[in-house]
C-alpha cells in the first residue's frame, strides 16, 4: 500500500475527529453527572448529544437562563463586603495578639513584683 500525503491528512483528520468525539462525550457525561442539575448543564449535555449524533443545532430547543449582569454585580458587592469583613477580622486579630502580648508582659511584671515583695517580707521576719 502506498501512503500519500492525502492518506496522512485523512488519517490526521480522522484522529482529530475521534479526539473531539471523545471530548464531547466526556463533557456530556460530566454535565449529566453534575451534583447540581441546572438548565445550562442540561443544555450542554443535549448540545453535545446532538453534535455526536450529527444533528444540527436548534436555538429554539432550549431556553437558557439569561446572563444576569445584576447577579454579577451582587456577587461582586458580596465579595467586596466579605473581603472587608475578613480584613477587619484580621486587623482585630492583630490587635488582640498585641493585647495578649501586653497582658502577658504585664502579668510577668506583676509576678516579678509579687516575688520581690514576698522576698522583702521574708527578710523582715
Amino acid at each position: 500500500m502506498i501512503v500519500t500525503d492525502n492518506n496522512k491528512t485523512l488519517a490526521a483528520a480522522l484522529e482529530r475527529i475521534a479526539h473531539l468525539e471523545d471530548a464531547l462525550a466526556h463533557i456530556e457525561r460530566t454535565a449529566k453527572h453534575s451534583r447540581t442539575g441546572t438548565r445550562r448543564l442540561e443544555w450542554i449535555a443535549q448540545r453535545v448529544q446532538w453534535a455526536l449524533q450529527g444533528r444540527p443545532y436548534d436555538r429554539e430547543a432550549f431556553t437558557l437562563p439569561s446572563a444576569a449582569p445584576e447577579s454579577y454585580s451582587k456577587l461582586r458587592l458580596s465579595h467586596k463586603l466579605l473581603r472587608k469583613a475578613f480584613d477587619q477580622l484580621g486587623q482585630e486579630n492583630v490587635i488582640l495578639r498585641h493585647q495578649q502580648a501586653g497582658n502577658a508582659a504585664l502579668l510577668a511584671e506583676q509576678n516579678t513584683r509579687l516575688r520581690d515583695l514576698e522576698w522583702v517580707r521574708n527578710l523582715r521576719l
